[in-house]
């Protein structure tokens, strides 16, 4: 029987991620999520089910055990986490069974997920019973149940392992994976409340969704009236953030699977669905991302400008801005490239002068940051109802050095092979953005016509100053240690002359 007792949440990770040594050897890496990850969803779903089992039973008696009504998810009794630990023989068979009849029982919430996963759980070749068991074994050691583990437990020592899994294979994953530093900077600055929605319409495994939930829990609100929506159209990686919603126990999360820019999934009246608030990290500078199908745009997103075909950066900040509602507060991740390409201009042009003053704050970023690229990114906030005292103005961060000029305070670590943003860091920029002041080689203000007199460029080079500062010159001191350096040069020279004056003496003897 599973363990039953308060795991801290370090035990928890370290469990969970220890099944990848069950699996080396046999699977790539790359695909350690494809079988970790909806293996612990259903033991999870099954622990619960159990758990509310027995919860109805001492309040209602037998009876009512199965009841649909008290249950979060149906779990069809032969496929049951304890009837699959005690196979020894075709488990694959008999998981791959399990996974369809658990999809059956709860359409609404799991159609197409396992299968997401690709997975035959019955391919002897890659993972033998042995193999197998000793995973399921590994599984069973601890009770995933809610009394045991709560869901933002459960739902973090998820993350954890998408993040440990992007480590392994960052080549395959780092694309899809954000640093939750950078979250936490966008979730902090676009600060959502209580009965608002957020969407990501390139949501990755869901991390920005999950970090919205936090966010309002730790300011003393109800994660549950919070509205999430997310689009990605890699079909494994919807599964990942179904499931990562699913964990955290935020089952109405409207997660979709499609193209965002060819076909997006949220739409109403005609157009597309309005939010209060988007966040997104969506691949940089795409180099072919659709132009001849979308210039006759259905839902009127281009209105900026049609990006050129190879860079797909504006594509997505028009979507994302069109999905604003008219208060509605926008944060997304960036290459540089957008804020000062030529080719990009004229939208840069139009978003400023024709859109109504939105260009609230854009931040850059170190390098290094991501598990895929070592190219450093900024952050564009863009904010539709822009307090008064911001109107006409444009805010420049630069957070790209490890320290900062002023303070001393340290934005990043340098980690084997990556750097990594500190909390002093975090808060430091988010406080930055909420001050809005100017402060030296950090953050300045500027006015549009500034920004017009810079031909639309954004480049934060221009207006904050990102060069090394020269050290200040004691003239006194240095004046001294001038004076000494000639007395020297003086002592040599007479050197020097002696030397010269012997070797003659010398010649002429001979």
């Amino acid at each position: 029987m599973a363990k039953k007792f308060q795991l801290t949440q370090q035990k928890l990770e370290r469990h969970l991620f220890r099944s990848a040594d069950i699996l080396r050897g046999n699977v790539e890496p790359a695909n350690y999520k494809n079988y970790i990850l909806p293996l612990l969803f259903f033991k999870r779903i099954n622990d619960v089910y159990e758990e509310e089992c027995e919860k109805i039973k001492k309040k209602y008696g037998e009876k009512l055990v199965d009841d649909p009504d008290f249950h979060t998810f149906q779990m069809p009794q032969e496929y049951r986490w304890k009837n699959i630990r005690n196979q020894t023989e075709n488990v694959g068979e008999i998981l791959n069974k399990a996974f369809e009849e658990l999809t059956e029982a709860n359409p609404q919430k799991l159609r197409g997920v396992f299968r997401a996963f690709g997975v035959d759980w019955n391919d002897k070749e890659v993972l033998p019973n042995r193999v197998l068991n000793n995973l399921i074994e590994h599984f069973s050691k601890y009770d995933l149940g809610n009394g045991n583990v709560s869901p933002d437990m459960l739902g973090s020592a998820y993350e954890y392992l998408i993040k440990q899994f992007t480590r392994e294979a960052p080549k395959e994953l780092g694309e899809f994976y954000t640093p939750r530093e950078i979250i936490k900077i966008i979730v902090r600055i676009l600060n959502p409340e209580e009965n608002s929605s957020v969407y990501d319409p390139t949501c990755g495994p869901g991390g920005m969704l999950t970090k919205s939930l936090s966010y309002i829990r730790r300011k003393g609100g109800d994660p549950r009236k919070l509205f999430l929506y997310g689009q990605d159209i890699n079909r494994t990686i919807w599964a990942m953030a179904k499931t990562n919603l699913l964990l955290h126990g935020f089952a109405d999360a409207r997660i979709e699977r499609g193209d965002t820019l060819h076909n997006p999934r949220f739409k109403e009246n005609g157009g597309l669905k309005t939010f209060d608030y988007v966040m997104a990290n969506f691949p940089f500078s795409m180099s072919d991302w659709g132009k001849e199908d979308l210039k006759d745009d259905p839902y009127h997103r281009f209105k900026y400008g049609l990006p050129p075909k190879s860079y797909g950066d504006f594509a997505f900040i028009e979507h994302m801005i069109v999905s604003l509602n008219e208060k509605g507060k926008m944060g997304v991740v960036i290459a540089h490239g957008p804020l000062f390409r030529n080719t990009e201009k004229k939208i840069r042009r139009k978003i400023i002068e024709e859109g109504n003053d939105i260009i609230e704050a854009i931040i850059g970023l170190p390098e290094n940051l991501f598990y895929n690229n070592s190219i450093p990114c900024a952050l564009l906030i863009i904010n539709k109802n822009k307090p008064k005292e911001k109107q006409g103005k444009v805010q420049f961060i630069y957070a790209a050095k490890q320290f900062l000029h002023k303070s001393g305070i340290k934005i990043y670590k340098e980690l084997s092979n990556q750097n990594r943003l500190t909390e002093e860091g975090i808060k430091k920029i988010v406080d930055t953005f909420r001050n809005f002041k100017d402060e030296e080689r950090h953050s300045r203000v500027v006015s549009i016509d500034e920004i017009r007199e810079n031909d639309y460029n954004l480049n934060i080079a221009l207006y904050v100053d990102t060069t090394e500062p020269e050290e200040p010159i004691e003239v006194p001191k240095e004046l001294k240690k001038l004076g000494k350096l000639q007395e020297e040069r003086n002592q040599l020279e007479n050197k020097l002359n002696r030397h010269i004056k012997e070797l003659d003496y010398e010649r002429r003897k001979d």
